[in-house]
């Protein structure tokens, strides 16, 4: 690779020219000369998993965990990047306080007692023994 302004040789690492000073590009040149530009490909894909996961996600949450290593992981500043993070982010979040709040939900939802009660004919009914509600069986049936 060459400096685009004076023509010095740079090595792979070098972020600046040793010659001159000037701002060595991401793209990457062929020895023929041919500029390839640097990959978004890692940017992108974290772009689609986070609109993905935005809609699904609550779901599978696994899905915006991916999408937000795959758009930590890509090198450089590219929009994509940046708006495949949030919208990761965004989605774990109400992934994380739906899930919890299902959970929450059934875990305070008490369970009732069912008795069957069976009257002095022989016919039986199903009473919900509420533990708010107490009243005595037998005044049912009287």
């Amino acid at each position: 690779m060459y400096c685009k302004k004076c023509g010095n040789k740079l090595s792979k690492a070098d972020k600046f020219c040793k010659e001159c000073g000037t701002k060595v590009n991401e793209e990457v040149t062929t020895s023929e000369g041919v500029k390839i530009p640097e990959s978004r490909s890692a940017a992108i894909a974290s772009l689609v998993i986070g609109i993905i996961s935005f809609i699904f996600g609550y779901i599978f949450i696994p899905l915006p965990i991916i999408g937000l290593i795959i758009g930590i992981c890509q090198k450089g500043k590219h929009p994509e990047k940046t708006a495949g993070i949030i919208l990761n982010v965004v989605s774990l979040i109400f992934s994380v306080l739906l899930w919890g709040l299902i959970i929450f939900l059934v875990a305070v939802d008490e369970p009732k007692n069912y008795e069957s009660v069976e009257d002095h004919n022989g016919n039986s009914d199903v009473i919900v023994n509420d533990s708010d509600y107490d009243f005595d069986f037998n005044d049912i049936f009287e």
